[in-house]
């Protein structure tokens, strides 16, 4: 059953870092119908394949969910939607021409820097 959880958290946290949370609802079943075939052929108890099962699902999630926000504020995916992108840059752009910097020195500093030399 360890083998079995450790890896579907592997398979669901390179699922969180490369897929769109929809990924999640073709797999699920995958995996459902892969522990139940396997406690089937192992002849479980019905309340073992069921508690692997909720496992399974859980370990899934979970960690898609936690690789997800990883690989957020790592950077190794931009999951950030289009409309964050455009105010981002759009803010950057505001910023950028209420702070402008000047190419030309002020006449006070030209001054300050001809006293040094």
């Amino acid at each position: 059953m360890l083998a079995v959880l450790i890896f579907v958290a592997l398979a669901g946290a390179f699922l969180g870092l490369r897929f769109k949370v929809f990924v999640l609802g073709p797999v699920i079943p995958i995996v459902g119908l892969a522990i139940i075939a396997k406690g089937v052929a192992t002849d479980q108890a019905s309340h073992a394949i069921l508690l692997t099962l909720l496992a399974a699902i859980l370990c899934l999630q979970v960690s898609y969910f936690i690789s997800g926000i990883v690989g957020a504020y790592v950077g190794t995916t931009d999951r950030r939607p289009k409309p964050f992108r455009a105010v981002r840059t759009a803010i950057g752009e505001e910023l950028k021409t209420f702070y402008a910097v000047t190419e030309e020195l002020p006449p006070e500093m030209i001054a300050l820097l001809k006293q040094m030399n």
